[in-house]
């Protein structure tokens, strides 16, 4: 019986790191780092001429050319049977949501664990997603859900889900909206109750699936606090 083998292509902008990962990987017998590339264009450009192509592709989000959030995009349109897990040091949950709704199976940080990237990396091959603190379940089942738009939201609870698709804090929200953090925690609560969902993350997934808000090529800032 062969020994299963997950073929892995790495992009990332730093040469170091993509060769740090790889040297990582490779204490896993059943993974194998078959492409590594610098950046979106990179990446597919070798994947044009690739003669195996990648089972999972791990992608950086801030990269030169073409970064994370675009090549996403391309990936879907042109590899869709390609999986891809998102490792970046950025962790806003406006991003998360962005390459969720772009079709990323999982979500990690630079400073995770190696065995979370291995785990998730197996998880993904075996099952199609990787759930975490950051991209749960929750978040990847609204892709799937129906009749959006048919929950009738009302004007304020709506006025704070349109602000919670932006790079505010929810101190901000608070103030932009004339309200105490306190009453602004109770109506994120009726919201989430209403819509069936448990995160932020999940909230804008919903926001953009749903038509509520446009989907934007990339967020106008990286690190984006919440």
């Amino acid at each position: 019986m062969q020994e299963l083998t997950i073929k892995v292509a790495l992009v990332d902008d730093h040469p170091i790191f993509r060769d740090g990962i790889e040297r990582l990987l490779k204490a896993d017998k059943q993974i194998e780092v078959t492409l590594q590339a610098a950046n979106g264009i990179d990446m597919l450009r070798q994947m044009e001429s690739a003669a195996i192509l990648p089972d999972i592709a791990v992608i950086d989000l801030n990269m030169p050319k073409m970064d994370g959030f675009m090549l996403s995009e391309e990936m879907k349109k042109k590899y869709p049977e390609i999986k891809f897990l998102i490792l970046s040091a950025y962790s806003s949950d406006y991003n998360v949501a962005v390459v969720i709704k772009n079709g990323a199976s999982g979500y990690l940080t630079k400073n995770c664990n190696p065995s979370d990237l291995r785990d998730a990396i197996h998880s993904i091959y075996e099952t199609g997603f990787y759930y975490s603190d950051l991209a749960n379940k929750n978040a990847f089942k609204i892709l799937s859900s129906k009749n959006l738009k048919s929950i009738n939201i009302p004007d304020r609870e709506m006025q704070f889900f349109k602000l919670c698709c932006t790079e505010m804090p929810y101190e901000k929200i608070a103030k932009e909206m004339d309200i105490s953090v306190t009453t602004l925690h109770g109506t994120r609560q009726r919201l989430f109750e209403r819509l069936g969902i448990e995160t932020r993350v999940a909230l804008v997934v919903f926001a953009m699936q749903s038509g509520i808000i446009n989907q934007p090529n990339q967020p106008n800032n990286l690190n984006i606090k919440f």
